[in-house]
């Protein structure tokens, strides 16, 4: 083959590779991972029967940070937003890509200010498709000041990507 056409074919391959590149890079508005922020509803569970406890649902903010780490925020129906402190926590890709886990702490007040205890929350997170909704099951456990589990609970939750 002469120098021309060995240009030519290069050229062609280079134009053929980078519109391949372009593709991917561009055809998809973000990968899909939950890295970003998230409304939630969220709808408590009795834990027994996965009946949800009815007036409970509340709504929620997640938001999960690049390298693994989140900041979540939300008030229970009938808790002042001035006895609970902002949810902090890990996550963490699982199986596949649309597969999830986070891990959260919540530290409660009484109304005076004084620590009376938190709420450990872990749960399983499934992306949808879009990359643009999610959903989670969660267990959570709640401790007193010194750190014995005084109950125990069961939620779930739909959340669609803050844009």
């Amino acid at each position: 083959m002469n120098l021309k056409k060995q240009i030519l074919m290069m050229s062609f391959t280079l134009a053929v590779a980078l519109l391949a590149v372009s593709s991917v890079t561009f055809g998809q508005e973000r990968p899909r991972t939950i890295d970003g922020t998230w409304l939630a509803a969220v709808t408590p569970r009795n834990c027994a029967t996965g009946d949800p406890i009815p007036n409970a649902a509340f709504r929620s903010m997640f938001s999960f940070n690049k390298g693994g780490t989140m900041v979540a925020y939300g008030v229970s129906v009938g808790q002042s937003p001035a006895t609970v402190s902002p949810e902090l926590g890990v996550w963490k890709r699982e199986m596949g890509w649309k597969e999830y886990s986070f891990a959260f702490v919540v530290f409660r007040y009484s109304a005076t200010g004084v620590f009376i205890g938190s709420t450990h929350v872990r749960a399983a997170v499934t992306l949808g498709e879009s990359g643009n909704e999610l959903s989670t099951v969660s267990s959570l456990q709640i401790l007193d000041a010194n750190d014995v589990v005084i109950g125990t609970g069961c939620a779930t939750s739909v959340a669609t990507r803050f844009e």
